[in-house]
């Protein structure tokens, strides 16, 4: 079952970053849909966040997604005569082929996961620990 289980999610996690590389090359920046490429990239990591279960690493891809969309949305309001030569180039094709509202919401959905993840595996470890202490103070 479990090899099931991960050739499913490692095919599933690559067909989805290699469209995610073909749209991102198909659809031009004016195109309404120019966050889909960002969103199928982040969205492959999904099947092998659910395959590999630890909360701590669907935390920290959440985090640092989050933090990428966030720094996207703050580089849209900085002033144009902040960036000159081939750092206003940089910017914008960050800001016409990359969606901050991609990254923040799949940041966003990848850290309340782990969070809660986080805090199942935790409370799950108290409670041990408890019963564990329990039973040793009652011998």
């Amino acid at each position: 079952m479990a090899k099931k289980q991960t050739l499913f999610a490692t095919v599933a996690s690559t067909l989805l970053w290699v469209l995610s590389i073909v749209l991102a090359f198909t659809i031009k920046a004016d195109n309404p849909y120019f966050w889909v490429p960002d969103a199928l990239l982040l969205l492959g990591f999904f099947p092998l966040l659910i395959l590999w279960r630890q909360g701590w690493l669907t935390f920290l891809f959440g985090l640092f997604n989050t933090l990428i969309g966030f720094f996207l949305l703050i580089l849209k309001y900085l002033p144009d005569d902040k960036f000159v030569g081939s750092m206003q180039t940089m910017r914008e094709h960050l800001l016409t082929m990359h969606s901050c509202w991609s990254w923040i919401v799949f940041g966003l959905i990848a850290l309340v996961w782990g969070a809660v993840s986080l805090g199942t595996s935790l409370v799950r470890w108290i409670i041990r620990l408890v019963k564990k202490r329990q039973a040793q103070s009652h011998e």
